[in-house]
């Protein structure tokens, strides 16, 4: 599906895919178009907020929730750093995992190991990210869509094809 984020704005409103069930996690595609690279904002120290791409929250994306985060490699047009986002019992964590290049399909999956109290981050092309990640007992949330910002809105419109598959667990 295509997301675009128009300029001005931090999202493409999607109403939330809830789910009422526990689930292993997220996988799909995700092709990131050249207008999601953008040149630096001149004066403005949020140029280092993260956007998001996809994720899955646990209850309350700001309290429980799991997130693929990415911003510009604004020395390399067209370069994107991807990181593993999380906000675990309000408290937001996050890693670089690596950079891609726009206009290229990557697979993805985001492996929720409720057991071992982790996450994996896994992004064709990259190497796996592992995160702990404390689960609440919740049984329901929402699918996270892609955001621009921060604080900052989105500078042009931003387009993005993301295909998201719910991992339902088994037994």
């Amino acid at each position: 599906m295509l997301y675009i984020i128009q300029k001005g704005k931090h999202s493409s409103f999607r109403i939330p895919a809830l789910y009422f069930s526990k689930s292993d996690g997220l996988e799909g595609s995700f092709r990131f178009l050249p207008s999601a690279w953008y040149k630096r904002p001149d004066s403005n120290i949020d140029w280092l907020d993260l956007n998001k791409l996809l994720g899955i929250s646990f209850g309350f994306h700001q309290q429980d929730s799991l997130r693929i985060a990415w911003r510009p490699l604004f020395e390399e047009p067209g370069k994107l750093e991807l990181f593993s986002y999380r906000y675990n019992g309000g408290n937001r964590t996050f890693e670089t995992m690596g950079s891609i290049q726009t206009d290229q399909t990557h697979a993805y999956q985001l492996l929720l190991l409720r057991q071992q109290n982790e996450a994996i981050f896994q992004i064709e092309g990259l190497e796996p990210k592992k995160v702990s990640m404390t689960y609440p007992g919740k049984s329901w949330g929402y699918c996270l869509f892609p955001y621009f910002g921060g604080n900052l809105t989105a500078p042009q419109d931003i387009e993005i094809e993301v295909e998201i598959r719910m991992k339902k667990e088994k037994g």
